[in-house]
């Protein structure tokens, strides 16, 4: 649609929103399991462990809906700030596994 209407000034936000998906993709992929072995020194308590369930939910649902509400034709900025959200979502998430 860009390259059709001969404008290719949004190609360079395209670009950075592709990037920082894929950035956001790959924290979601190796995030921390928040679960701790059998011979490890430090437990995760069981409230911890249901901060974290609560928190890989709202990630889901932000997955959810990030992708059954963008489409070709959604502003770039509601994108980005679409992805600053799923960002935050997961610092919620470490912050809860770094409080333990």
């Amino acid at each position: 649609m860009v390259t059709k209407s001969g404008d290719l000034s949004p190609l360079d936000e395209i670009a950075r929103i592709d990037k920082n998906l894929e950035k956001l993709s790959d924290s979601i992929l190796y995030a921390n399991y928040g679960y701790s072995g059998f011979f490890d020194q430090k437990e995760i308590s069981l409230d911890t462990l249901r901060s974290i369930y609560e928190a890989d939910l709202s990630l889901m649902e932000w997955v959810k809906n990030f992708t059954d509400n963008s489409t070709v034709d959604t502003e770039l900025a509601e994108i980005s700030g679409n992805i600053e959200a799923g960002f935050n979502l997961l610092a919620k998430r470490s912050k809860i596994l770094e409080g333990d």
